[in-house]
């Protein structure tokens, strides 16, 4: 999935995505999206965002993060006042639950790059579940290993993990871009040279294909300019 000037391709992807968000909001589910980097996890949580400003908020998780740090991240995403981290975890988690419930409607909390966290977040995340069940649902955003790493705590025992594994009610796989959204992604880009098309069959991800982009773009602009040297010399 590709934005391109703020227009953002359709892909199967994408259509995955929002299918995913719109049940967990909808029906308060917690759902978990698994995906290699490169295949438009972020843009398309973003996208959805974007459409429902007044009840997502979407969070980013940092290897640098602490979890009293993301949940006044929550906080400070509703509240007009800045939340203070040092206070206990538990004051963090349940006055940025209370900001959920307060809304009065439906609201879905994305989180996105989840996999950094260890297995304790996801057992301190269960708390603002439970808080929030009412009206908040959750999407969880991670590697495409985010399901084996859940599975292993699972079998291990960690703590709380079992429980929480089997709270997600659904997982989503996302796939490499098809040949056809390759295409349609090139021709978004005002280019249509059906050599490049075929040259870029073989892309793995959107992320490299914007690459390729730009490359192919930033060598057709510098031929341009020659030619335009020769021409007025």
């Amino acid at each position: 999935m590709e934005e391109i000037d703020n227009v953002v391709i359709q892909t199967h992807n994408l259509t995955s995505i929002f299918n995913v968000c719109k049940d967990s909001l909808l029906n308060q589910n917690m759902n978990a999206i698994c995906a290699a980097p490169g295949y438009g996890k972020t843009t398309a949580l973003v996208s959805f965002q974007r459409q429902f400003p007044e009840n997502v908020v979407m969070i980013k998780v940092f290897a640098s993060m602490s979890p009293s740090l993301f949940y006044s991240s929550i906080y400070n995403e509703l509240a007009s006042q800045k939340y203070d981290n040092k206070l206990p975890l538990y004051i963090a988690i349940k006055r940025a639950a209370n900001l959920f419930v307060n809304q009065g409607k439906n609201m879905l909390l994305l989180i996105d790059e989840a996999t950094k966290f260890n297995h304790n977040f996801f057992q301190h995340l269960q708390d603002f579940r439970d808080l929030t069940r009412g009206n908040t649902g959750i999407v969880i955003a991670g590697g495409d290993y985010f399901r084996t790493k859940f599975e292993k705590w699972s079998i291990k025992a960690e703590n709380g993990m079992p429980e929480f594994y089997s709270r997600i009610n659904a997982w989503q796989n996302l796939n490499p871009p098809t040949f056809d959204e390759i295409v349609a992604i090139i021709r978004a880009h005002d280019i249509h040279d059906n050599g490049f098309e075929k040259n870029c069959r073989e892309v793995k991800d959107f992320r490299e294909l914007k690459n390729i982009i730009d490359k192919y773009r930033l060598i057709k602009e510098k031929q341009t300019k020659e030619n335009l040297r020769m021409v007025s010399s």
